[in-house]
C-alpha cells in the first residue's frame, strides 16, 4: 500500500515499510499495482521513476526514470499517470511510447484499459487508442473491470457493460470513489458508500460502510472482502454482511422486520423504513427516545423504551400505552409478550391486560429483569443477582446469585448457556453453572447450528467450545436486545447502525505464520534457515485474517509467553535447533492450534559442538600428559635414590675390601704369576671406586681449584677424546668458604660428567670467577644437548644432586640447552665479615 507517509506491506498485523523488504531509493511510494498472471509488484516512485517485484523471489528490478505518480497496467503497457499528464512505457524492455497522448492533453483519471481526458474518453487496446466517448471532462472518476466500464464525467454518471450498451443518469455529487462489484456498483459520497445495480443504477443498500468517514479507494481482496480505505483508517466488509446505517446518529440501534417494512430503534425514536425512504414513527415523545426493545405480535409492534411500554398497531397506526416506566426486555413467549421491567419485576401482557408475574416477583432479590427466555417448558428469567427458573408445574428455583446482569439464556448442545454482562459465558447442567473462556461482557446470546453467537461491547462472536471472533466485527457495539437469528442471518444492532451476516459457520482457523525477520537490523522476509546466538532477532508474525485484531502467543521449550504487538525479540546464548511454537487468538477468544517452526541457532565458532569436543579432548590430553610426567618424575626420582643406596650400601664397600685383600696377597707373594694377578685385583678396586668417588663428587682436603684439576686428569683417563679445559678467577689472597667450594665442586663434576656420558661432548669448558660478592660457575660443552622433559621429568642423580645444591644455596640451576650444546650456571652468593673499626676521638664504632 502507499500512504502520505510512505509504502508499506500490510500483512493483516504489522506495516512493513518497503524499503525494508526491497532497495528502494527511499520509502516514499506513490502508487502500487499488483499483477496477479505472473505475481509481480509495480511500484510507482515519482520521479525516481517504475520498479517492479518478482514476488516469487523478492526480486527488485528497475523498469523506468519516468516519473510516475499513478499506475495502471493493461496487457502490454504500464500507463503513469504524472499530475495531468500521461507517459506510457511497454512492460518488455521498458522503453518509452510516443504519441499515445500528446503532452498538452489533461488526464483526469486512468483505470487499466481506460483513460478520461479533456479530448475524450479513450480505451486503449496493445498500442493504439479508440475513442469511447469524444466529449471532453474535467473532472472525473473511473473503473473498469471485466464487467464494463462506470464513469463518472462531470455530474454524469455512465456505464458501458461489454455488450457496448451505455446507462446514464445524472449524478450531481461529486464522488471520492467508484468501484465495479460484480453487476452492482460502489460509490462512495458524503462519508457514505452506496450500492447500486448498474444494470438501472437504483440504490439498493445506502450504505455498505460501518462507519462515516470519506472513502477514498475501494478495492476486493482475494477472500472477496471489500476494502474501504479512508485517510487514517480502513474497514473491510465481508462478502457475507449487509449493513443498514442507522437513520440518525445512535449509539444503540435495532429493528424489526413487518413484510417488507423495516422498524429501526434508535436513541431517538422509531424509525419506518421502506424501499422509497425512511420516517420517523409517530412522536418520541409519547413513546420515548431511548429503544430499548422491538417486538412484533401479528400486526402489532411494542416499543420497549425508557419511558415506558407502547403498543403501535400497524394496521390502524394507532399507538397506545400500556405501561408506564423503564422497560428492559421483551419476548413473545407462547402469544402473550413477556416485559421485564428495571424497578418492577416481570410483567405479562395477554392482549387485553398486562399484569405482574406475582410468584417470581415475590421471590426474586432484585426487581431488574434483564432477560427473559423459554428452554424445554422452563421459563428462565434474568436479572440483576442471579436468575430463576419456573416450571411449568409452577415450581420456582434461584441460581447464581452471584452473577451480576443476565444478558440473555439459549441452549445448544443439550445444554443452557446463561450470558452475563462482566462476567462471561456459563453453561448450566445439572443444577450446576461452569464458567467458559468467553469475552466477558455480553450483551446478547443466540443458537445457530448447535453453536453459539455472542454479542459483546467489542464485536460478534462464535463459540462452539472455543471462540472465535465474527470477520467484519471487530470493535463494533453491540446494542442490547438487537442479536437475532433467521434461517443462516444474524441480525444485530451496532453504534453505526443493524448489520445481517449470512452465516455458514464453517469456523474460520486462524493459521499463525512467521512474516519477516529482523536480524541485527536488516530484515528478512522469511525465517532464514539459520539466526545466530547472541544476536537481536525479532520474528513478525500475522495470521490469515484482516478483520479482527490478533493477537498471538509463542513458546520455546518453556510456558506460553505473549508476543507483543505480534512480534517475538529473540535472544539466545546457546547454539541448537529449537522448535518455536506460535499461537494466535482474535478479540480474546480461544487459541488457535499452535504451529511449530524449526529455528537452527548457529554460534560462534567457539561454541561449535567441534569445538567443545576438542576443548574435552585437550583436557583430557593435558591430564594424561600430566600423570606421564607425574610418573616419570616419580621413576626418576626413585631411580636416583637407588642409585645413592648402591653406590653407599655396605655390600660394595665388602667387596673392595675383600679384593684389596686378595690384591695384597697376591703382590706379597715371590711367585711373579701371583704377583701379575694381585695388579689385576688393584685394576678392578680402581675401577669400583672411581665412580663411587666421582658420584659423590667429594672435594676432601683440596681446594676447588685442586679439585678441577684432579677432576680434569681423571676424565682424560675416562674419557680421552674430550677437551677439557679450565679456567679460573678469583680474588688473591682470600679463601673461598669451604662450603661453597665444595657444593660449586659438585656441580662442576656432575655437569662434566653428563657432557660426557649423556651429551657426548667433545669439548667441555668449565669457567669460575668471582666477581665481588658472587662466584660464578658457568660449565658449556659443544654435545647434542639436553631437552627440557628429560631434565624435569627423565633426570639422573647428576641433575638432582646440582637442584639440591641450588636449594641448599638459595639460588638458581640455569640450563640452557639446545642441539649445538649445553651451557650450565649456577652463582652462589660469598657472605663477606664486615670489619669493625674505632674512631679514637669519638671512641664509637665506624662501619666501612
Amino acid at each position: 500500500m502507499a500512504t502520505q507517509t510512505g509504502g508499506f506491506r500490510f500483512d493483516g498485523t504489522h506495516y512493513i515499510e518497503l524499503n525494508k523488504l526491497f532497495a528502494l531509493p527511499h520509502n516514499w511510494v506513490k502508487d502500487v499495482e499488483y499483477d496477479k498472471s505472473d505475481n509481480t509488484l509495480f511500484l510507482a516512485l515519482g520521479d525516481d521513476g517504475v520498479y517492479r517485484v518478482l514476488l516469487d523471489n523478492m526480486d527488485l528490478q528497475f523498469v523506468s526514470p519516468t516519473t510516475c505518480w499513478r499506475i495502471e497496467l493493461t496487457e502490454l503497457l504500464i500507463n503513469c499517470q504524472n499530475s495531468s499528464q500521461l507517459k506510457t512505457i511497454k512492460r518488455d524492455h521498458s522503453s518509452l511510447v510516443t504519441r499515445l497522448m500528446n503532452d498538452d492533453v489533461v488526464v483526469n483519471s486512468i483505470s487499466r484499459n481506460f483513460i478520461d481526458t479533456s479530448e475524450g474518453l479513450f480505451r486503449i487496446d496493445a498500442l493504439s487508442r479508440t475513442v469511447v466517448d469524444s466529449k471532453p471532462s474535467k473532472y472525473s472518476r473511473i473503473d473498469s473491470s471485466d464487467n464494463g466500464l462506470l464513469v463518472w464525467r462531470d455530474g454524469t454518471l455512465y456505464y458501458y457493460d461489454p455488450h457496448g450498451k451505455v446507462n446514464v443518469k445524472e449524478w450531481s455529487t461529486y464522488p471520492s470513489a467508484i468501484a465495479i462489484d460484480g453487476n452492482t456498483a460502489l460509490i462512495a459520497q458524503d462519508g457514505k458508500v452506496l450500492r447500486i445495480s448498474l444494470f438501472d443504477f437504483d440504490v439498493l443498500n445506502e450504505s455498505i460502510s460501518s462507519s462515516r468517514k470519506v472513502v477514498k479507494h475501494i478495492f476486493k481482496d482475494n477472500s472477496n472482502n471489500l476494502w474501504l480505505v479512508s485517510t487514517n483508517s480502513v474497514e473491510i466488509v465481508t462478502k457475507e454482511k449487509r449493513h443498514t446505517p442507522a437513520p440518525v446518529p445512535s449509539a444503540y440501534n435495532m429493528k424489526v422486520v413487518h413484510k417488507a417494512t423495516e422498524y429501526v430503534g434508535t436513541e431517538k425514536g422509531v424509525f419506518i423504513k421502506n424501499s422509497s425512504n425512511t420516517t420517523l414513527l409517530g412522536n418520541p415523545d409519547d413513546y420515548g427516545y431511548v429503544i430499548t426493545d422491538l417486538e412484533l405480535i401479528g400486526d402489532s409492534l411494542f416499543i420497549a423504551s425508557s419511558k415506558g411500554l407502547a403498543k403501535y398497531d400497524i394496521s390502524s397506526n394507532r399507538f397506545e400505552s400500556l405501561f408506564n416506566g423503564y422497560i428492559i426486555v421483551l419476548n413473545e413467549i407462547g402469544g402473550k409478550l413477556y416485559v421485564g421491567t428495571n424497578d418492577h419485576g416481570l410483567y405479562i401482557y395477554d392482549g387485553a391486560n398486562i399484569e405482574p408475574v406475582k410468584d417470581l416477583n415475590a421471590v426474586m432479590q432484585s426487581n431488574e429483569v434483564v432477560a427473559i427466555e423459554l428452554i424445554d417448558n422452563t421459563l428462565y428469567v434474568g436479572t440483576g443477582q442471579g436468575f430463576y427458573t419456573k416450571t411449568s408445574n409452577g415450581a420456582i428455583e434461584a441460581f447464581g446469585d452471584n452473577l451480576r446482569i443476565i444478558t440473555g439464556f439459549t441452549k445448544a448442545d443439550s445444554g443452557v448457556y446463561v450470558a452475563t454482562f462482566g462476567q462471561g459465558l456459563y453453561r448450566f447442567n445439572n443444577r450446576t453453572l461452569s464458567r467458559l473462556n468467553t469475552p466477558q461482557s455480553i450483551s446478547g446470546v443466540a443458537e445457530l447450528n448447535q453453536k453459539i453467537i455472542l454479542g459483546t461491547i467489542s464485536g460478534l462472536y462464535i463459540f462452539d467450545g472455543s471462540t472465535q471472533a465474527v470477520a467484519g466485527t471487530d470493535k463494533l457495539n453491540i446494542t442490547p436486545n438487537s442479536l437475532d437469528v433467521l434461517n443462516q442471518t444474524v441480525t444485530f444492532g451496532t453504534q453505526y447502525g443493524v448489520d445481517s451476516i449470512l452465516f455458514s459457520l464453517t469456523k474460520s482457523m486462524l493459521i499463525p505464520r512467521i512474516v519477516g525477520v529482523d536480524v541485527d537490523g536488516e530484515f528478512q522476509s522469511q525465517l532464514p534457515n539459520e539466526l545466530y546466538a547472541n544476536s537481536h532477532n525479532r520474528i513478525y508474525l500475522a495470521a490469515n485474517s484482516f478483520v479482527a485484531q490478533t493477537e498471538f502467543q509463542y513458546k520455546l521449550g518453556g510456558e506460553w509467553q505473549e508476543a507483543r504487538q505480534g512480534t517475538i525479540d529473540l535472544f539466545v546464548t546457546q547454539p541448537n535447533t529449537y522448535i518455536l511454537e506460535v499461537r494466535a487468538s482474535q478479540g480474546g477468544g480461544t487459541w488457535s492450534e499452535p504451529v511449530q517452526f524449526d529455528l537452527y541457532i548457529k554460534g560462534e565458532w567457539y561454541q561449535a559442538d567441534w569445538f567443545y569436543i576438542m576443548l574435552i579432548m585437550v583436557v583430557v590430553l593435558i591430564l594424561l600428559a600430566g600423570l606421564f610426567m607425574l610418573l616419570r618424575y616419580l621413576k626418576s626420582n626413585f631411580n636416583v635414590h637407588e642409585k645413592l643406596h648402591r653406590m653407599y650400601s655396605f655390600t660394595n664397600t665388602h667387596n673392595l675390601l675383600a679384593m684389596m685383600t686378595k690384591a695384597k696377597a697376591k703382590c706379597s707373594s715371590p711367585d711373579v704369576n701371583l704377583h701379575a694377578d694381585g695388579l689385576v685385583y688393584i685394576d678392578e678396586v680402581i675401577d669400583m671406586l672411581v665412580p663411587m668417588a666421582h658420584g659423590n663428587a667429594v672435594l676432601g682436603k683440596r681446594t676447588l681449584q685442586q679439585g678441577v684439576e684432579a677432576l680434569k686428569a681423571s676424565f682424560k683417563y675416562e674419557a680421552p677424546r674430550s677437551e677439557f679445559d679450565f679456567v679460573c678467577s678469583t680474588e688473591q689472597g682470600k679463601t673461598l668458604p669451604e662450603q661453597v667450594q665444595m657444593d660449586a665442586y659438585a656441580v662442576i663434576y656432575h655437569s662434566v660428567k653428563n657432557s660426557i656420558e649423556h651429551g657426548k661432548a667433545s669439548r667441555i669448558e668449565v669457567f669460575v670467577e668471582q666477581v665481588r660478592g658472587t662466584l660464578q660457575v658457568n660449565i658449556v660443552d659443544d654435545g647434542i644437548g639436553c631437552s627440557w622433559f628429560k631434565r624435569n621429568f627423565s633426570f639422573g642423580l647428576g641433575f638432582f644432586l646440582m637442584r639440591q645444591v641450588a636449594r641448599r644455596n638459595n639460588t638458581k640451576l640455569v640450563i640452557s640447552s639446545c642441539r649445538k650444546g649445553t651451557n650450565v650456571g649456577m652463582a652462589f652468593g660469598l657472605k663477606v665479615a664486615a670489619t669493625k673499626l674505632i674512631n679514637p676521638s669519638t671512641n664509637r664504632n665506624v662501619v666501612d
